[in-house]
């Protein structure tokens, strides 16, 4: 698909641009809609089970290859089975790090919060090495250091007010960028919440390198949608109880969003299987 190694690595280096791009959009539109919508579980089993889009895509392009320009596909490198089974362990992973995302938006400032999330290359690289065998350089550590150092630093030194930061109202989408007097408070525990997750992040993304892509498969994008439609599928199915669960323990009572809140799950739906879809593709192109 791509035989120019450097042609890989430019789509490699837009995935990551529009990943960090769309990520931080979520993270700016989502921050303080807790005050509104408390309910972490079931935005996530929306925003991913929408990802069962992805496998309708890859029937369609599996069973109708004309639609790529290609007369017969050849068989994937890896059994339809293997990948139901290895997304059946993603599925459980993302909503992990997805859970505690969520958690820590109203704990955290966007900035701190985002700027931590993208810091996910260190911890990446530093499960690489076990797994992936990947070479430790000098370039690379001193990357790793400063990426450290920055995330430190912008943790302990937020930027605006101290610890209060102004929360978007959200009584109104024509009117998101009218503030309220409600505030969102940094904690430790907030913090905590999104270095959990940006670890258990890395650690999809490592293991996604390891387990679901290999060299000598002939159509490694065309398989990582299919991989994504199946996470999709798999959480309708393993999340839904979680939801029942959480319900009845008072965990999470089960109500539905107004639908000024309806449409900003909506949105969040649509940027994250952008996002996704953009930073596996730009694993499969290059590495985590």
């Amino acid at each position: 698909w791509f035989p120019k190694i450097r042609w890989r690595l430019i789509l490699a280096f837009l995935c990551i641009t529009g990943d960090i791009l769309s990520w931080t959009i979520r993270a700016e539109f989502f921050q303080g809609i807790e005050k509104i919508y408390n309910k972490p579980i079931f935005i996530s089993y929306v925003v991913h089970s929408s990802y069962v889009l992805f496998f309708l895509a890859w029937l369609v392009l599996r069973y109708f290859p004309l639609v790529i320009k290609s007369r017969k596909l050849k068989p994937s490198f890896y059994s339809f089975k293997y990948y139901l089974l290895i997304s059946f362990f993603f599925t459980i992973v993302i909503f992990a790090f997805n859970y505690t995302w969520y958690l820590s938006l109203p704990r955290t400032e966007v900035a701190a919060n985002t700027a931590i999330y993208e810091s996910a290359t260190a911890f990446v690289f530093l499960i690489s090495v076990p797994i992936l065998g990947e070479r430790v350089t000098l370039v690379k550590v001193l990357s790793l250091s400063i990426s450290i150092v920055g995330v430190c630093l912008i943790s302990v030194f937020p930027s605006g007010s101290a610890t209060n930061h102004t929360m978007i109202n959200y009584t109104n989408i024509s009117n998101l960028t009218t503030p309220t007097d409600s505030t969102i408070s940094e904690s430790t525990l907030g913090y905590f919440l999104v270095i959990l997750s940006t670890i258990l992040y890395s650690l999809y993304e490592v293991l996604y390198k390891r387990f679901a892509t290999n060299p000598k498969d002939t159509a490694p994008i065309l398989n990582t949608v299919r991989m994504l439609g199946l996470i999709g599928i798999w959480y309708i199915i393993i999340i839904a109880p979680f939801i029942i669960i959480a319900h009845f323990t008072g965990l999470e009572k089960f109500e539905l969003p107004s639908l000024d809140i309806a449409l900003l799950i909506l949105l969040n739906s649509v940027l994250d299987c952008f996002s996704n879809i953009l930073i596996l593709i730009g694993i499969v192109l290059s590495s985590p």
